[in-house]
């Protein structure tokens, strides 16, 4: 099949079209996009963006004001807000997709890892717990065959999720994707934004686009290749919290 292009971006809680999404989509035409501190409301409000509006999921109470979303050009099949320990996850960080291609089922998971803020030698401790915490969960996904793509703000410089590869590792590029403040002029000094896939899948390139964004975050793209999937079982079935406002738009 086609390769799959993979898009990442924290919007920093500005509107679609403030932070220049609609440039950004029409220019690397992705398949499946991970976005956090997205407002939900604007994205539906710009008609440029139906294409990966046709198969979404949103939830205005994940991550960080505004919330998250998951955008695709190809059917989902299941999408749901993700919950795990509450004394670890101060709020749902995590969303899931199963999205529907041509050799089975992808799993899409979008991750905001919570800041390590005020100071973050002192304060990267709930971070630390949520991340390990979503490598296991991760982990009890795993099965010969399946494949899965993880991306989004991981909020730390150094991570790895075991099992999984990082696409910019991959293809041998470690660029930045965080910057202090959100003009595109202005080049990124932390690399907090990633994605991840299963060993099966190979990466064909990852391109960090700093100079598109007006947020303080970079959009980060990568060209994917799925091998050989299989459709995944109930032990993957999505369960939303309680009270959560996940929706599909």
């Amino acid at each position: 099949m086609a390769p799959l292009t993979v898009l990442t971006w924290n919007l920093q809680g500005q509107a679609a079209e403030q932070v220049g999404l609609s440039a950004v989509l029409a220019r690397h035409q992705p398949d499946l996009v991970f976005l956090q501190e997205a407002d939900a409301s604007a994205l539906a409000a710009e008609p440029s963006n139906a294409d990966w509006l046709a198969h979404s999921y949103t939830d205005g109470a994940a991550g960080s004001w505004p919330g998250m979303a998951i955008l695709s050009r190809l059917p989902l099949r299941r999408a749901s807000t993700l919950r795990l320990a509450p004394d670890i996850w101060d709020r749902p960080r995590i969303l899931v997709a199963s999205v529907a291609h041509a050799r089975g089922e992808l799993l899409a998971v979008c991750v905001h890892a919570k800041a390590p803020m005020p100071v973050p030698f002192l304060h990267a401790g709930p971070r630390n717990r949520q991340l390990a915490d979503l490598t296991v969960w991760l982990a009890e996904q795993s099965a010969p065959g399946q494949q899965m793509v993880v991306a989004g703000d991981f909020n730390a410089v150094s991570w790895r999720l075991d099992g999984l590869l990082d696409a910019a590792e991959a293809v041998g590029s470690a660029d930045a994707t965080w910057r202090p403040i959100g003009v595109p002029w202005l080049p990124a000094v932390l690399r907090l934004d990633r994605v991840f896939v299963s060993p099966s899948i190979g990466v064909n390139s990852l391109t960090v686009a700093c100079a598109s964004s007006r947020s303080d975050h970079c959009p980060v793209i990568a060209e994917i290749e799925l091998g050989d999937g299989r459709h995944y079982g109930p032990s993957l079935m999505m369960v939303s919290p309680p009270n959560t406002n996940g929706s599909s738009i």
